[in-house]
């Protein structure tokens, strides 16, 4: 499918799942993730799932020895699990 012949289509002309996710990527992405995955059923973790290792492995980069409450607060999680990461192995 081309998509850019539908540049120009309106969004009422689409079901609704679609109008939500033009609502947030707009609606080239939008068609392209329907031509690419359409009729699949598609699990997006939470974005805090997601992005957890990376959040984790710049805990282990900006950690000085003494910063466990900064850290905690710049990321929204408790001393005790800055402590959990810290300790735990790095995932490769």
């Amino acid at each position: 499918m081309a998509i850019q012949q539908y540049e120009d289509l309106p969004v009422s002309y689409l079901p609704e799942i679609y109008r939500d996710v033009v609502d947030k990527v707009g609606l080239k992405a939008a068609l392209a993730l329907g031509e690419e995955f359409g009729g699949m059923s598609l699990y997006l973790p939470k974005i805090e799932t997601a992005l957890r290792r990376w959040r984790d492995k710049n805990i282990r980069a900006e950690f000085d020895g003494t910063n466990v409450v900064k850290l905690a607060r710049k990321y929204s999680i408790t001393p005790s699990r800055i402590r959990q990461i810290l300790d735990a192995p790095e995932e490769k």
